[in-house]
């Protein structure tokens, strides 16, 4: 056996001596390896707490994946001290991100509530959402109020988060979201679009979906407003935007860390590169203005309620 293995932190004895050693470096050094010793030590006595109070001070000097994965293992196993997140957004707002930024952050795993169904027939699975809520994880899903989903997030849930973006560009965001190879077949026999639709231009592929797939987005968009004015369900309801997000990142994630009573050291942050893996084509908020011709513009102008755009800050 080599000597490495012998001297593991697993081993007590070689524990403590790791732990007093490196405290003693500590007087003439503070480089972040002896934090991650000191971490280790406390880690293996099971003081988890203790562990990722010194992983965090070497992460603070210098974020390395080792003491990032350190502090990510202390929030797994502490995990259920944190309430279960559950992220309801609107199609084509980067909720992906969201989702595995928090999940990232907070040390949670991620489970799918969704009884499989592509928009607008997707229903929370009650297995799957008591999962998620026994596991301390975090989810995210696009569905509507139903009075099925409503019952499950009302009997599971103490807080939610229901996730928008300006649907004007959430619309020419799912144009593009369409014509992924691996998921044509299944969007053509969910009937969010047609064989038919793939040999049509850019200018009639946004009219069919303005057509076809736009009222419901409003429609989304109206019923859960609804849901908040008249209190329907006891769940908190954290509305976050799309826009907010990319405004202020940081300050989009600490709201959400606030409205939960999750403390702000207790999410770690290791930025994620926004790539197609998350869904994530651009990330404009306007786009849409120079895309849609002046016909389009006017026609989903009129389709959006004073009363929608009025309520998410939205400008016509």
């Amino acid at each position: 056996m080599k000597i490495g293995a012998l001297t593991h932190p697993r081993y007590r004895v070689f524990r403590l001596v790791r732990r007093h050693l490196a405290r003693f470096l500590l007087l003439f050094t503070s480089n972040p390896k002896i934090f991650q010793v000191i971490g280790d030590s406390y880690f293996f006595d099971d003081d988890l707490v203790g562990a990722m109070l010194f992983y965090r001070k070497g992460y603070d000097q210098e974020n390395t994946l080792y003491l990032y994965n350190s502090i990510y293992r202390c929030h797994y196993e502490l995990r259920h001290e944190i309430p279960p997140i559950f992220v309801n957004s609107i199609e084509k707002a980067a909720s992906t991100y969201i989702e595995n930024t928090l999940a990232r952050g907070l040390g949670l795993p991620m489970f799918n509530v969704s009884n499989g169904r592509l928009w607008p027939d997707r229903e929370i699975d009650p297995h799957r959402m008591t999962t998620l809520v026994s596991e301390h994880g975090v989810g995210k899903q696009h569905m509507f109020p139903s009075d099925h989903n409503l019952r499950m997030i009302e009997a599971h849930l103490d807080s939610m988060i229901l996730h928008v973006r300006d649907p004007r560009q959430a619309l020419l965001s799912w144009v593009h979201q369409v014509e992924e190879p691996s998921l044509v077949e299944r969007y053509i026999e969910s009937n969010l679009t047609s064989r038919e639709y793939y040999d049509l231009d850019l200018r009639d592929k946004i009219n069919w979906q303005l057509t076809h797939q736009f009222p419901s987005v409003v429609r989304w968009l109206g019923e859960w407003i609804d849901v908040i004015e008249k209190k329907k369900i006891k769940t908190r309801i954290l509305v976050t935007t799309f826009e907010q997000m990319k405004s202020d990142e940081q300050r989009f994630f600490e709201n959400i860390l606030e409205f939960y009573d999750i403390p702000r050291e207790r999410f770690i942050e290791r930025p994620l590169e926004l790539t197609r893996a998350f869904g994530y084509r651009k990330g404009t908020v306007d786009e849409w203005r120079q895309v849609f011709s002046s016909d389009q513009k006017e026609k989903i102008n009129t389709m959006l309620p004073e009363d929608v755009m009025r309520y998410f800050g939205w400008s016509y």
